[in-house]
């Protein structure tokens, strides 16, 4: 019975350090929309038990789409701030969008918190 509770405790501790944090990069006074289209990539693990953190403090220059790959078990954590160009219609790709969560709702599933 202990080696059933052992192996139940283990098997979480795996599961927490496969957990990856992506801090999306901001550059100033460019679009940041590039450089997270980059690190999906470059890193598929970022679309598997991950967090997509824009940073609390932080204005985010989000000029273009962002298409997002499918999510399996992805956070999307929006604690800073995020700007768009005065092209709305070409940040969100065409859509008719009224709020940023229909936006990443409709390119992918994932939650946004």
């Amino acid at each position: 019975m202990h080696f059933l509770h052992l192996a139940s405790a283990l098997s979480s501790v795996s599961l927490a350090l496969a957990w990856t944090t992506y801090v999306v990069p901001h550059s100033q006074g460019h679009d940041d929309t590039p450089a997270l289209t980059a690190a999906f990539a470059s890193n598929p693990k970022l679309a598997r038990d991950a967090t997509i953190l824009f940073k609390q403090g932080v204005t985010y220059n989000i000029l273009t789409p962002i298409h997002f790959p499918y999510f399996a078990n992805v956070i999307v954590s929006v604690q800073g701030n995020l700007t768009y160009g005065a092209n709305v219609q070409a940040t969100q790709g065409g859509h008719d969008i009224t709020r940023w969560s229909e936006f990443l709702t409709l390119i992918s599933d994932f939650h946004v918190h």
